[in-house]
């Protein structure tokens, strides 16, 4: 992956590290694959280079809203009923064909919720 100058756009593979209580995890998705569009969490990243930090005060129901078609981390499955989510992108690099038909498939095989 390329640091460089590049800034989140489609088909970027983007690698994020999320952290709520204390607890960081890696987050890697393909930008902009979703079958509906852009997910509100993408509009967000949208045109941000690496570096970026933001911050999401939520409740617990709010994620599958935020995210939509991307898989949330599994370690967002255990929340409390609101919290603070803090994300800084890390890496922005372009995507091979292989993992952008993979996250394609995981995103429509997903549903609406894949914490359950």
């Amino acid at each position: 992956m390329n640091h460089g100058d590049e800034s989140i756009g489609y088909l970027k593979k983007v690698t994020l590290i999320m952290e709520w209580d204390g607890r960081q995890s890696p987050y890697e998705f393909i930008f902009g694959i979703g079958a509906e569009g852009l997910s509100p969490f993408e509009f967000d990243l949208a045109g941000k280079a690496a570096g970026h930090e933001g911050e999401y005060h939520l409740a617990r129901a709010q994620l599958d809203g935020l995210f939509q078609h991307l898989i949330p981390p599994l370690f967002l499955c255990n929340i409390p009923d609101a919290f603070t989510l803090k994300v800084r992108v890390v890496e922005i690099g372009q995507a091979d064909q292989r993992e952008v038909i993979k996250a394609m498939a995981e995103a429509s095989s997903c549903g609406s919720h894949c914490c359950g």
